[in-house]
């Protein structure tokens, strides 16, 4: 049986959001795989290397990625496109992506460098 990951685990002082789309001849199912162990692997070796430090990182799939990889029907009901939410004050955008990251991190700023570092280095070879 699958977990829901912990969305608002920690309090933090860094947040870095991460929002990226497969290539089209990409074999999406592998580099999904792959990037699932990434968050995964941030997430519990986030303290080896910074023992003071603390993170929740989160994965979300988009619509069109869920379709392609073929993930369990009947999809959830909220999931849709992205469309932009309008607020008397401010607009968050529709930003399209297959996958949108979340990182929170109570830390130096030195342990946000590792997270991005660490998503560039597979961004740059598999996606």
């Amino acid at each position: 049986m699958s977990r829901s990951q912990n969305v608002t685990d920690y309090p933090n002082n860094n947040t870095i959001f991460m929002v990226w789309k497969f290539k089209n001849e990409t074999d999406i199912k592998l580099v999904f795989e792959k990037l699932c162990s990434l968050v995964s692997n941030l997430n519990n070796s986030y303290t080896i290397r910074i023992p003071d430090g603390r993170t929740s990182c989160v994965m979300g799939v988009g619509y069109d990625a869920w379709i392609r990889l073929g993930l369990p029907r009947p999809l959830p009901k909220e999931l849709v496109n992205f469309e932009p939410i309008i607020g008397a004050k401010h607009t968050a955008k529709a930003t399209y992506g297959d996958i949108h990251c979340r990182c929170f991190m109570d830390c130096s700023r030195k342990s946000g460098v590792v997270v991005v570092v660490a998503s560039r280095r597979f961004y740059t070879r598999n996606v």
